[in-house]
């Protein structure tokens, strides 16, 4: 059980932001923010991940990942986020994603 801890280096990175746009009335764009938490054994759920605007400090509220280890954040802005994704008996990792606008 504990050899998972080197792993979630690697679930960090299998999904972290896939960046989907979706377009408001009046130009305004916002993203989502998903991703899928795996490890060597496969899917992870019940990890927690968070969301932080680098540039501002905004916090998302935390979610956690799915049944099939999925996690999504809706409407996120263009900019850099730091992605951290944490669970019991697991090694926490932080990465930074950057959002496109358009």
């Amino acid at each position: 059980m504990f050899r998972r801890l080197g792993w979630i280096a690697v679930l960090a990175l299998v999904g972290v932001c896939v960046a989907t746009p979706a377009f408001a009335q009046g130009g305004s764009t916002a993203t989502s923010i998903n991703g899928v938490v795996k490890d060597k054994d496969g899917l992870v759920p019940g990890a927690t991940v968070e969301l932080v605007n680098v540039a501002t400090g905004e916090k998302f509220a935390p979610v956690v990942t799915n049944a099939d280890g999925a996690y999504s954040f809706p409407g996120v802005a263009a900019g850099k986020y730091k992605v951290t994704i944490s669970m019991q008996n697991y090694k926490k990792v932080e990465t930074e994603v950057t959002v496109l606008s358009g």
